[in-house]
């Protein structure tokens, strides 16, 4: 199923997160004139741009945009004129959700950054938490995925401090959303899973019907269609109970892709058809143009071209009244399909011109490269060679310049981190004038009452000198405490790693006596039998019985070896010494074994990489002897900064819960999770009794 953009299939929680309005403006349009009427009876103070604030959020509540931006620019103004820095960054900050709701990102982006700065100098937190959360959403809309990224983390260590939970969800939705946008799915499915965690761990089932559709999605994208489903379906539940008919045909969309892929046209055209059904309100244009498209797109997949046809007007139709340049180019270019595969080529070459003309005008290089694709095809069935050589090469220029366009993106994410830093020059010019007013202010004060005073402010003074010097007694003792727990707490540490160097260090003796000494000496003994065979015939059975006897010996002592220290994981590494191992599962068990890697195959060091292949051999070991598998999985993900391990297998599964008590629980899986915690990662498994288990494992490189 092609789509055009992430309109539909990649949503966020940022609806959620971005006001918080009490449900009476929602549900009684009235009480916003009624605020109105008391806002017009104050002078312009804090109070009145706080106010106006709300009841710009309520209008923002109700997508009564234009009124939501008309208080807010005057709740900015009344900030202004009385450096409320807080009213500023509010107003900033609402500005850029109207913007950005309007899809003017540009705009958005430098109201947020603006937003973010302010924060940033009176040192609030929350309010930076949310303005980096909101910048990297605008990012992720525009493509820019890594920087998306890396606002989304910064936002993320700013939010353990304050321990926002919501937040918190959304950040790893939101994560979830770029490494779903840039096929990463292993990662989005990760963050997905512990945004669902959260949800469940702190009783927010209000996020859930969003973020199971977005974990089905992945799932499905990796052909776990199974699983796919069910999160899918789960999704459709909650969205049923809650009336939300526009979540609901997402998951319709969402289910029939699945079965779209699974070549299941008709059952695939039945669930988009009960999508279409929601979608006749018209709240939702985007969504309803992109499902005619995909409509369209199926029904040319199947030479059916006058449904195509068609649904693709329609699309064009939607797409011409929402003003979305894109949608129309591509609607054109698929028209143009329809009329190449009819043999039309006159009117093919009218509606690609026309597509081309959009896409030049919007600047959409990927669909003006496959646009010339088409038109070439188009000249060479017409007969116009030349013509059909001329679009081929005009194809090829822009995929050099297609080729390119990463470093323009960064030539703009720094142009933007100029501004930001310009905007913060301003602020903290703005605030040292201030405080120079304020600073005369007081002077011409104190002089002319210095002498009323004096008295008072000698007692003052003694008085604050003596709870001053009182409190940082107290403080002192904390601070002390504090280093002193402090120290134990590396004191345990430090003790706890040197036991678990030691323990690998007397593993890598041991491994290299029992080689090249017992193995050796075992070789030998062997050598000395065979001689002794050939000269005492009498006694050969029993030789070669111990000659038989000496090789088992052997054989185990080398695996013993093997097992407490591979040689590959010291000569080859990590990566080099997991394939050994999971290719030899392959030889020796019934058992379907794959690995596969990706991302940068550096060695690592030797601590951690002998760390990281025990919890692999855990995990191998647990399915080896419990898990009853016919298949193994195991991904390994290396991303700047960040290793993330995915294994599964199709065993008996467990309850997790009971395992990981402490008393009664698994020994393999607690010692999974010190051995996890020890490189300073986390651990998440999925499992139930009958479905298998899945780990998801992350750890700082």
């Amino acid at each position: 199923m092609n789509t055009l953009h992430n309109g539909f299939l990649v949503m966020t929680i940022t609806a959620f997160l971005s006001c918080s309005i009490p449900s009476a403006f929602s549900s009684n349009p009235e009480r916003s004139d009624s605020l109105l009427r008391v806002i017009n009876t104050l002078t312009d103070n804090q109070e009145k741009a706080d106010q106006l604030i709300q009841l710009s959020l309520a209008f923002y509540s109700l997508n009564n945009l234009d009124s939501s931006e008309k208080y807010c620019q005057q709740a900015l103004l009344i900030s202004e004129q009385l450096s409320y820095l807080q009213g500023m960054e509010d107003c900033y900050f609402r500005l850029s959700l109207i913007r950005n709701r309007q899809t003017e990102y540009n705009d958005a982006i430098h109201l947020v950054v603006r937003a973010i700065a302010l924060s940033e100098s009176f040192n609030d937190t929350n309010r930076m938490v949310r303005g980096y959360h909101t910048y990297a959403e605008i990012l992720s809309t525009l493509g820019k995925k890594d920087s998306a990224l890396h606002y989304y983390r910064e936002g993320d260590k700013m939010n353990r401090v304050v321990g926002n939970t919501q937040r918190m969800i959304a950040i790893n939705n939101g994560m979830g959303n770029v490494f779903q946008d840039i096929s990463k799915f292993d990662s989005a499915i990760f963050y997905y899973l512990k945004a669902v965690r959260l949800c469940e761990e702190h009783d927010y089932p209000q996020y859930l019907g969003l973020i199971y559709n977005n974990l089905g999605k992945s799932l499905s994208q990796i052909n776990e269609d199974e699983d796919a489903l069910k999160y899918l379906e789960l999704s459709l539940e909650i969205n049923t109970r809650n009336n939300n008919n526009q979540q609901m045909a997402l998951n319709l969309i969402n289910i029939g892709a699945v079965y779209l892929r699974k070549d299941e046209d008709s059952k695939a055209l039945s669930y988009f058809e009960q999508a279409m059904v929601l979608l006749q309100d018209g709240k939702a244009l985007n969504t309803l143009a992109d499902l005619h498209h995909t409509f369209g797109v199926i029904y040319l997949r199947q030479g059916q071209f006058d449904l195509a046809l068609a649904n693709f007007r329609k699309a064009l139709g939607y797409y011409s009244y929402w003003n979305y340049p894109e949608g129309m180019a591509i609607a054109l270019l698929n028209i143009g399909k329809v009329y190449i595969g009819q043999g039309r080529y006159a009117a093919a070459q009218i509606v690609l011109d026309s597509s081309l003309s959009i896409a030049k005008e919007s600047g959409y290089l990927k669909n003006q490269r496959d646009i010339y694709l088409y038109l070439s095809k188009n000249s060479y069935s017409a007969g116009d060679y030349k013509k059909a050589h001329d679009y081929r090469v005009m194809q090829n220029i822009l995929n050099d310049s297609i080729f390119n366009l990463e470093s323009t993106r960064m030539i703009n994410d720094l142009k933007l981190a100029y501004e930001r830093e310009q905007d913060q020059t301003q602020i903290l010019t703005l605030q040292n004038i201030n405080l120079e007013m304020a600073l005369n202010l007081q002077r011409q004060t104190s002089q002319r009452n210095a002498t009323l005073f004096t008295g008072i402010g000698i007692v003052a003074l003694s008085l604050f000198l003596l709870l001053y010097f009182r409190q940082l007694s107290r403080k002192d003792k904390i601070i002390a405490k504090q280093k002193i727990q402090q120290l134990e707490e590396e004191k345990k540490l430090l003790a706890a790693r040197v036991l678990v160097e030691g323990q690998e260090k007397e593993r890598k003796r041991i491994a290299r006596e029992l080689h090249d000494g017992l193995g050796v000496l075992l070789s030998a003994t062997k050598m000395q039998f065979t001689t002794i065979k050939d000269k005492s015939p009498e006694n050969r059975p029993m030789i070669e019985k111990a000659t038989q006897l000496l090789e088992q010996a052997s054989s185990d002592v080398r695996k013993i070896s093997h097992n407490m220290m591979p040689g590959l994981l010291t000569k080859l590494g990590l990566y080099e010494a997991t394939a050994d191992l999971i290719e030899r599962i392959n030889e020796t068990e019934n058992i379907n074994a794959r690995f596969r890697i990706s991302g940068d195959k550096s060695r690592l060091p030797e601590n951690k990489e002998i760390m990281l292949y025990r919890i692999v051999q855990e995990l191998v070991n647990n399915t080896l002897k419990h898990a009853r598998a016919s298949k193994i999985e195991l991904t390994i993900e290396t991303n700047p900064g960040t290793l993330l391990m995915h294994y599964m297998d199709n065993g008996v599964g467990y309850d997790v819960q009971k395992l990981l008590d402490v008393e009664t629980g698994s020994f393999g899986l607690r010692s999974l999770q010190s051995r996890v915690g020890f490189l300073n990662g986390t651990m998440d498994i999925k499992s139930s009794p009958g479905q298998g288990v899945r780990f998801f494992i992350e750890v700082p490189v």
